[in-house]
């Protein structure tokens, strides 16, 4: 997989593992240790996060790092889109 590859999928498997675990963007950002507006940045796909901050990031989830780089890396990833009420899931 190529970097470009990698940050094309990173904020959409960032947005799956967070409703994944059912927190808000705060409970990201705090366990984290990065802002909340960051959080909001990286699942718009504005900003990539720094290795220092993907450490962070997957541990927050409960994963290592290198778990959370292959979750990324294997397109096996979850986006929630709520439609009327419903919640709807679909694969990338």
């Amino acid at each position: 997989m190529t970097e470009a590859e990698f940050v094309a999928r990173h904020h959409k498997a960032f947005y799956s593992k967070r409703w994944e675990n059912r927190m808000t963007q705060a409970e990201v950002a705090r366990k984290a240790g990065i802002s909340p507006e960051l959080v909001s940045k990286l699942e718009r796909g504005v900003a990539h996060p720094s290795l220092r901050r993907t450490f962070r990031i997957a541990a927050a989830f409960g994963m290592t790092a290198a778990e959370y780089v292959a979750y990324v890396e294997s397109g096996e990833i979850l986006a929630f889109k709520k439609i009327k009420k419903n919640t709807i899931r679909y694969r990338y």
